[in-house]
C-alpha cells in the first residue's frame, strides 16, 4: 500500500529545520513544484503550504519538482 507523507507542525523539529519557504494559498501546482527543486538547489529543508491551495501531490507538481517532493519536507498549515 502507498500513501500521501502528511507532516504537520509537530512532525518538524528545529534542530533539523535551518531554512525553509512558505506559500500562502499557492494556486499553480507546476509553482509549487519549481519552488521545491529551487529549495532543493539552495539546500533549504523544506516548504510550508499554508491556508490550503492546490494539492501538492497534483501530477503537474510532482513533474515539475522533479521528485523533490518525496525527500524535501512539505508541511500543510493553516494560520490557525
Amino acid at each position: 500500500m502507498v500513501r500521501q507523507r502528511r507532516l504537520g507542525l509537530i512532525d518538524i523539529l528545529p534542530e533539523h529545520f535551518h531554512l525553509g519557504a512558505g506559500l500562502v494559498s499557492p494556486q499553480d501546482p507546476g509553482n509549487v513544484g519549481t519552488i521545491l527543486r529551487s529549495l532543493d538547489a539552495i539546500g533549504a529543508d523544506g516548504l510550508f503550504l499554508l491556508d490550503g491551495g492546490v494539492d501538492p501531490y497534483h501530477p503537474s507538481s510532482i513533474r515539475a519538482s522533479m521528485g523533490t517532493i518525496f525527500w524535501k519536507s512539505l508541511v500543510q498549515v493553516s494560520f490557525e
